[in-house]
């Protein structure tokens, strides 16, 4: 969920509009999804606002692994990692936590297994959906980032090639998806936080952006031809037709008992998000839409603002909720909503993370 653009050596020279974009768009959905309106429509736009962000952590992280882990594999380069990781992901999270614990607890209403979140194994107890609900996904992501650095580590390989990772992401995403048919054979499979909250069975969740990401560093000729309107229009058109043609392919809708969308739909998502990719990382028309002041300056805050953003969206759109009147209108309170947590945000940027980030880019560097 995290606002990776710190992390990328080129990204200091300028930021990506496209990859701003697609963060931003994944934050808005987000929100959206809860805002309070009840309406179907609005779990299906939280949960592919989600999938962008997964496939989008893992093409951004994914680069980092490849150039500054594997090139030169080693114990210091994958402590390096962690290191760098953790002082994006962690200092925020844990600040936010501690202010949720302090303010239920002051409230008499101490959450229930607490120390879950401290150690990202919330998504084993039923409190996440009451307590820190947006949590569950960086569960998946800091848990992913953290094994599969190391498995890919302790390969027994003497070069990291192309080829190499490839076969990994593929053997990988095949491993996950067969063991998501376990809950399907039950009578009636619990499908939050059985399969898709579920940490093992997520393991894949950043894998397709990973698997971009080799291909743009290791063949970045065919990451090219990746790029084309072609490819990123194809991909949309199979998107929309499994979603809205066929419907509900992807995405279970809690009516009876579907295989696709507990097992292959989510590795499904995650590739067909991850073609969208290159087209948004590269193509001159998107960054054509970049030029566009407007635009650049929205989209460009939305995304540095995102991390903290979505940490914080549910706790004050329950706030606003609740402490004001019934009779206030819903689109009033979801602007207010939104500029308190947009307030909040950039405060927590500029005077919270970033010094930490530079703090970091300066004591620790990448090789």
């Amino acid at each position: 969920m995290m606002n990776e653009s710190h992390s990328l050596k080129n990204s200091e020279k300028g930021k990506n509009f496209g990859l701003d974009a697609m963060r931003a768009m994944a934050i808005i959905l987000v929100l959206v999804c809860h805002s309070g309106l009840q309406s179907p429509l609005m779990y299906y736009l939280g949960f592919y606002g989600v999938e962008l962000f997964f496939v989008l952590s893992g093409f951004l992280i994914g680069q980092i692994i490849i150039r500054d882990v594997l090139q030169k594999p080693s114990t210091k380069s994958l402590i390096t990692f962690y290191q760098r990781r953790w002082l994006r992901t962690l200092p925020l999270y844990y600040m936010v936590l501690l202010l949720l614990v302090f303010h239920k607890t002051f409230g008499s209403q101490a959450p229930p297994n607490s120390w879950y979140y401290f150690f990202f194994v919330q998504n084993f107890s039923d409190s996440v959906e009451h307590f820190f609900a947006p949590s569950w996904s960086l569960s998946i992501e800091e848990w992913s980032y953290l094994i599969i650095p190391l498995v890919l580590i302790m390969l027994p390989v003497r070069k990291y090639s192309g080829n190499t990772i490839m076969i990994f992401c593929v053997a990988w995403a095949a491993l996950i998806l067969i063991a998501r048919y376990y809950p399907i054979t039950k009578p009636v499979p619990e499908y939050e936080s059985e399969i898709r909250k579920n940490i093992p069975l997520r393991l894949d969740a950043i894998i397709y952006g990973f698997a971009m990401a080799n291909i743009k560093i290791h063949y970045p000729k065919f990451f090219n031809r990746l790029s084309s309107a072609k490819v990123f229009a194809a991909s949309v058109i199979i998107f929309l037709i499994l979603n809205i043609y066929i419907g509900n392919t992807l995405v279970y809708d809690f009516v009876g008992a579907k295989t696709i969308p507990g097992t292959i739909g989510f590795t499904l998502v995650g590739i067909l998000i991850s073609l969208w990719v290159p087209f948004l990382n590269d193509h001159w028309f998107v960054r054509k839409i970049g030029n566009f002041s407007p635009a650049k300056a929205v989209f460009g805050h939305v995304s540095q603002y995102s991390y903290c953003l979505y940490l914080v969206h549910y706790t004050v759109f329950g706030i606003i909720i609740t402490y004001t009147t019934l009779s206030m209108h819903w689109f009033i309170q979801f602007v207010l909503a939104l500029i308190i947590i947009f307030m909040i945000s950039a405060a927590s940027y500029y005077y919270f993370e970033k010094p930490i980030l530079d703090w970091r880019d300066r004591k620790i560097r990448l090789t």
